[in-house]
Order: C-alpha cells, then sequence, then structure tokens
C-alpha cells in the first residue's frame, strides 16, 4: 500500500507540472555579506507552488550545503491585455487549456557571509524541481523530466570572497512567456551588472533534476532536444518549417531574433556570463518556457501584427532612419523621437466602437542601467550619471493606434571606456525600448535594442606659434595660428612658460577662446634674458 500511494504520488507530481523556468542571482551588501535572489515562474495550469520550505543547493563548498529562502512576493505575470480582443489570460482563470498563464515567485535568503575561495568549477548555487510540462515540444517525453536552476560564483584572481566584492548580473526584463506566432519577433531579457563588468549572453543546456550529492558533468544531467532542435537552437527553423527563420543571439547585447510560423511549447535557457578584468567571474542562467501560438485580429488566419516602430538613427548612405546602433564624442547630446503605430482592430470593437475605429492601444516600455530614476532624472538613478531621460516617462496610459517617446542623454567623459586598476568600464551602452499593442491574449510587441558608442573626441593639434615679438620694456607677445577643431572639443589654450630651453615649464595663464590667437605676457624680462614658451590645447 505505502508503495502504491508513493508512485501515485510522484505520477500526479509529474503529470501536474507547475514550474516553467526561473533564475537564481546574488547581490554584494554594503557590509560584506551575500544575498541571494530566485524568481521562480509557475504555469497556472499546474499545482500550487509551496512558498516554504524553499532553499538553494550549495556545490563545491566545503561546510556549506543549503542556504534557506524567504518568500518577499508573488505576481501574476501573465500577458496584459484588452478584453475586446478575446479573453485575457489570469492565474485567476487559469484552466488546463489556458497556455501562458504565469506566475512570479520571488525569494531571497538572508544575509550570509561566504568565506574562501571558489574552486576552478566555482560555486554552484542551484534549485531543483520536478517536473517539466509534459506539452513541452522540443524536449523529448518532457512530463518526465525535471529541472534545475543554477548560478555560478569563480574565483577572481585567487581573492578571498570574504568579504563580498561583486554581484553577480540579474535581468530586468520579465520573460514573455506568450509570444504570437507569424511574424518577425525580437526581445531582449536585458542583464545588469551592478559593478559594469562586461557581460556576455550565450544559449546553455537545460538541465534535469539534482539528486543531491556532489555536482557532475552527469548530476544533474543535461537534457536533450527533440530532432530539429538544440540548446543552442531551442526555436523552430527551416527545419520545422521553410518559412522559419532560426533564432540568433547576439552574444554582446542579449538580444533574440527569429521568425517562427510553427507553434507549441518550447524551453531556452540564456545564460550571461559577467567578466572582470578578463575573467568570468559569475554565470547566472534563464531556464524559459515559452508558448509561441497563433493571434488572430478580425478573422481567422489573419494574424495580430505588432506595432510599426520607427528606428532612432539614420543611415548616412541611405538617409533613412534604419539604424539602432549610433557612435557619438563624449560631451554630445543624444536625442531621437521612436514613434509607433498600430492599426490593427479588437475584433469586439471594430464594429461598434465607432468613436475609436476599434483600434488597439500602445505603450512604450524601456529598460537600461543608464536610465535615470523614474525614466526623468539625468543626475541620478543610473550606474553613470549624467543618466538617459524618456518623455514621456513610462508607465505611459495607452494610447489608442499611435504613440511616440523622446530619449535624451547628455554624455560626458564619465561614460568613456576605460582601466580604473583592474576594472574595466565599456564604452557601449544599451537600451531596450519595447512598443506593445493590447491584443489578446497575447500582444503583439516590437523590441528595438538601442546600441550607443561614447568615444573620446578627436585630438586637438596644438596651435602653431607664428611670433614671439618682444616689447621694448621686455613684455613677450605671442601670436599663434587656431586649429581646427571639428567636434567642438577645445577647452582651452595652456600657455606654458620658462627661462630654459629644457624647462621645467610653468603654466601661466590659460585662455578659453579658441578664436583667441594672441596673448601678452606681462613681466616677461625678454630685453634682458632669453624666454622659452610652450602651448597646447586641452
Amino acid at each position: 500500500l505505502l508503495f502504491l500511494l508513493l508512485l501515485t504520488s510522484c505520477f500526479l507530481q509529474s503529470s501536474a507540472s507547475h514550474l516553467m523556468g526561473g533564475e537564481i542571482t546574488w547581490q554584494c551588501l554594503p557590509t560584506g555579506e551575500y544575498r541571494f535572489f530566485m524568481k521562480l515562474y509557475r504555469d497556472c495550469n499546474g499545482v500550487s507552488f509551496p512558498t516554504t520550505g524553499i532553499s538553494l543547493d550549495v556545490s563545491n563548498k566545503p561546510g556549506l550545503t543549503s542556504i534557506p529562502m524567504t518568500i518577499i512576493s508573488q505576481t501574476d505575470i501573465s500577458p496584459d491585455c484588452n478584453a475586446n480582443s478575446g479573453v485575457p489570460i489570469t492565474c485567476a482563470g487559469a484552466t488546463g487549456s489556458t497556455a501562458g498563464a504565469v506566475e512570479e515567485f520571488y525569494f531571497q535568503s538572508n544575509p550570509i557571509i561566504l568565506n574562501g575561495v571558489p574552486p576552478a568549477a566555482g560555486w554552484i548555487f542551484s534549485y531543483s524541481n520536478c517536473c517539466r510540462n509534459s506539452a513541452i515540444t522540443n524536449l523529448p517525453n518532457a512530463g518526465g523530466l525535471g529541472f534545475t536552476l543554477r548560478a555560478i560564483m569563480y574565483s577572481f584572481n585567487l581573492q578571498n570572497a570574504n568579504p563580498c566584492f561583486d554581484s553577480s548580473p540579474f535581468f530586468v526584463e520579465s520573460p514573455n512567456t506568450i509570444i504570437c506566432s507569424g511574424y518577425p519577433f525580437t526581445y531582449n531579457p536585458t542583464a545588469i551588472d551592478p559593478e559594469i563588468d562586461s557581460l556576455v549572453y550565450s544559449w546553455a543546456q537545460p538541465l534535469d533534476d539534482f539528486t543531491g550529492g556532489a555536482w557532475t558533468a552527469s548530476n544533474p544531467a543535461p537534457i536533450g532536444f527533440s530532432p530539429g532542435y538544440s540548446f543552442t537552437s531551442p526555436l523552430p527553423g527551416p527545419a520545422q518549417n521553410p518559412n522559419n527563420v532560426a533564432a540568433t543571439l547576439n552574444s554582446t547585447t542579449g538580444e533574440v531574433s527569429y521568425t517562427s510560423f510553427t507553434n507549441g511549447v518550447f524551453v531556452t535557457v540564456n545564460k550571461v556570463s559577467a567578466y572582470k578584468c578578463g575573467i568570468v567571474i559569475a554565470e547566472i542562467f534563464r531556464d524559459l518556457q515559452i508558448t509561441l501560438k497563433v493571434c488572430n485580429s478580425l478573422s481567422p488566419g489573419v494574424p495580430n501584427l505588432p506595432p510599426t516602430v520607427t528606428k532612432p538613427f539614420i543611415d548616412p548612405v541611405t538617409g533613412n532612419f534604419t539604424l539602432t546602433t549610433d557612435t557619438v564624442y563624449a560631451g554630445e547630446v543624444v536625442n531621437f523621437l521612436m514613434s509607433a503605430t498600430d492599426f490593427d482592430y479588437h475584433p469586439l470593437l471594430a464594429t461598434n466602437d465607432p468613436s475609436s475605429g476599434g483600434f488597439q492601444r500602445l505603450v512604450f516600455v524601456a529598460n537600461g542601467a543608464e536610465f535615470g530614476a523614474n525614466y526623468t532624472n539625468p543626475n541620478a538613478g543610473c550606474i553613470i550619471p549624467p543618466c538617459a531621460t524618456l518623455s514621456p516617462p513610462p508607465p505611459q496610459p495607452p494610447v489608442l493606434a499611435a504613440t511616440a517617446v523622446t530619449f535624451n542623454w547628455q554624455t560626458s567623459c564619465a561614460h568613456l571606456g576605460y582601466t580604473n586598476g583592474c576594472v574595466n568600464f565599456s564604452n557601449e551602452y544599451t537600451f531596450i525600448i519595447k512598443s506593445l499593442d493590447d491584443f489578446c491574449p497575447a500582444p503583439g510587441i516590437t523590441t528595438t535594442t538601442v546600441k550607443i558608442v561614447v568615444l573620446a573626441p578627436p585630438q586637438l593639434n596644438s596651435p602653431i606659434i607664428r611670433c614671439t615679438d618682444v616689447l621694448a620694456n621686455g613684455d613677450v607677445s605671442l601670436t599663434w595660428t587656431q586649429p581646427i577643431d571639428t567636434v567642438g572639443s577645445f577647452d582651452a589654450y595652456l600657455i606654458y612658460h620658462s627661462t630654459n630651453a629644457a624647462g621645467p615649464f610653468t603654466l601661466i595663464d590659460s585662455i578659453f577662446n579658441l578664436t583667441t590667437t594672441n596673448y601678452l605676457h606681462v613681466g616677461a624680462n625678454a630685453s634682458n634674458a632669453p624666454q622659452y614658451y610652450q602651448i597646447v590645447t586641452r
């Protein structure tokens, strides 16, 4: 009887799958301790998820095997949409056929000291659970598989992890768990690193249950994919439909782009590796199940299309707004307008709402480490002020059929890439700007990854001294040729003087007007002894 009860319990657990992914991160606190965080995403069609007794497993660290976690929030993150397009998907109304209803559970640990140096394989923090959804398309026999979330902390030049000196990257973009098929789609998980470590994105292998004990190459076991899929190509491609475009992942920005006319449920794992001075110091993973489905608009076979969004920058060759990357000199202002239009209808409003024409409503949302507080403060809220702003700031009220947002960023020398000790600061900044309609069951989404490269202004030539005129009283009149300043980077002429050709030279004055090309050195005594001058630009 006990055996039958255990067997029945195991069967119920595997058939009533409820978890569809998650991620683990950590934060270095001012006290020198660590705080760990975990997000779990629950398929609301499955059984309810316990919120107590949750802990992380710790591998490769003698003396520490687990870290207790406490829930801090529980949120329905199902797609937000307009009921005039159909029945909204929510966890409150989830049934066995309601694909895409998702709940986010957010856990954190108490502050903890981690003493010692991680080994070459790193300290591994993981969470395992059974089971994956039996409806998953790209994993064979998925209902019999579990999953293991993980994050890895590595050694940095054998430095003791106590006190802490590094936080892991973390994802700021909520996952898109249900996506309409039939058109080109782009999304970006948008990872941010508090220490501005260099980030590299890649695909990773999903893992089965961790059975405890030692973490090895086969425990937890990597999960193989169904024919036509792999962990580096987890979404439908031409092998499933000739019209599909296989997913590509930009390793620098994290942007994933694809086109799928194939529907189903697909597991993907995004890995973000953080490098400090070329040394990998942390890896985080987002294991996620996403649903691709047809989202018909006015009639079957007519898909709901995402908003049409203008690109921010002009292609100098064509003169058209087709670029999402721009290069500027430090000190320049980056300012552009992005507009979105969408003239698709809400099916239930198309005939009975003549005042609006039944058009969908649009919003802009954005993420990025260089946005200021509330998207409005240029002086605070980002990693390196001055900060970028948006007007109007998100969250915006939905606007009918067309909307726009203005981006503004005053760059400075603080945004130049440089090395400080053993910390590399990049001069490339990424901003994620999305436009969404309010179609049900899943909004159409257009994601634009804007990359701005900040360069040091080109160095000005020094002025050429044309004349040194010794006056009768010994004063010296200097005259020079103005250098060409193509980008307005001039700050000052610096005038140096010495009584010896070999120096040392002393700064005697600064001139802050580029067009000034002469200077009188009063009291130079050049009628009695040689005097020497240097003029440089700053």
